[in-house]
C-alpha cells in the first residue's frame, strides 16, 4: 500500500479509514462557568477573548450588558430575558437583597405589566441607594415579616409584594396584580387592612385609590378617577409582547406568566436551574 504525502498523508489515511477523530476538529468542552459570567471570570476560566467572541456571535451566550453574559443552563433550555436580567442584577451586588416589586410579582406568578417587567428592583435596608447598568437598589424597611425565600431567592412576601405594586406601578397594572393576588395568595381583606397601615409611605394616596375601586378586590367603595381608569384601561389593552406566557402558551391580559426562576449560587443567591 502507497499512501502519499509521507507521514502526515498516512496519519490522514488511517484516521479516514478507522474512524479516528480528527483532534482538529473536537472543541473541548466549556469549563464550568456559573449562569452570568463576566468576561473576567471567562478568562479567568482558560477561555480567551476569541472564544468568548465566537460564543456570543453563534448564539451559545447571551449578552446582559457591557462584557456581562449569560451561559447555557445545563440540562436545560437557558434562560429568559427577564430571568438573565433578574440574575444579573443579584450577582451584581454583595449586599443582602430582596427582589420587589414587579419582579415579586413575577415570581408570585401575577400578572405581567403592560409595558412588561421592566429593569429589576432590589430591596435592601442598609447601604446607599443605586440607580445603573439597568439595576435599581432602593434601601427600604424590610421587617422580617415581609420577606421570604422562594426559589432560592430572598422576595417580598405577596402582601409586600402587592402593595409596593399598588404605589408604584400604574393604575392599570397595580388593578390587576391585586385582583390576581386576592384569588390565589392574599385575601382581599388583608390586602385592603395593608394599605392603610402603608402611612405617609410615597405612593399610597394611589393605592387608596386603586383599593377603593368597585372592581378592586373586596372593594365596596364609591369609583374613583385613577379606578374607573385602571379597570378601562386594563379591558381594552393589549398585552406585552415581552410577557408571553411560557412554552408558548396564549397571552391573556390577566394571565399569570409563572417564572422558571433558575436558583443561584454564589452571589447572586442561585445556582442552577429550579
Amino acid at each position: 500500500m502507497h499512501v502519499r504525502g509521507g507521514p502526515g498523508g498516512l496519519r490522514t489515511y488511517l484516521r479516514g479509514a478507522w474512524g479516528m477523530p480528527n483532534s482538529r476538529r473536537v472543541r473541548p468542552p466549556d469549563p464550568l462557568l456559573p449562569v452570568v459570567v463576566s468576561r473576567a471570570q471567562a478568562r479567568r476560566a482558560g477561555l480567551t477573548d476569541r472564544q468568548i467572541t465566537w460564543r456570543i456571535e453563534h448564539g451559545q451566550w447571551k449578552v446582559l450588558r457591557r462584557n456581562v453574559f449569560v451561559t447555557p443552563v445545563p440540562g436545560g433550555a437557558g434562560l429568559g430575558a427577564d430571568d438573565g436580567r433578574l440574575v444579573a442584577a443579584l450577582a451584581s451586588t454583595r449586599r443582602e437583597v430582596v427582589v420587589g416589586r414587579a419582579h415579586a410579582a413575577r415570581l408570585w406568578g401575577l400578572p405581567c405589566p403592560l409595558g412588561g417587567w421592566g429593569d429589576p428592583v432590589l430591596l435592601t435596608a442598609d447601604g446607599p441607594h443605586r440607580n445603573r447598568d439597568g439595576i435599581r437598589i432602593v434601601v427600604t424597611p424590610l421587617p422580617e415579616q415581609g420577606v421570604v425565600r422562594r426559589r432560592g431567592v430572598l422576595v417580598t412576601s405577596p402582601v409586600r409584594t402587592v402593595t409596593d405594586c399598588l404605589r408604584v406601578l400604574p393604575p392599570v397594572d397595580a388593578l390587576a396584580i391585586a385582583d390576581a393576588a386576592a384569588r390565589s395568595l392574599v385575601a382581599a381583606p388583608l390586602l385592603v387592612a395593608a394599605v392603610d397601615l402603608l402611612g405617609g409611605r410615597p405612593g399610597i394616596v394611589q393605592a387608596r385609590q386603586v383599593v377603593a375601586s368597585p372592581t378592586a378586590p373586596g372593594s365596596s367603595g364609591a369609583a374613583t378617577p385613577v379606578g374607573r381608569r385602571a379597570s378601562s384601561a386594563r379591558q381594552t389593552a393589549r398585552p406585552s409582547t415581552g410577557c408571553a406566557p411560557p412554552n408558548g402558551a396564549a397571552s391573556t391580559p390577566n394571565a399569570s406568566r409563572r417564572c422558571s426562576m433558575p436558583s443561584a449560587a454564589g452571589s447572586s443567591g442561585c445556582a442552577g436551574p429550579a
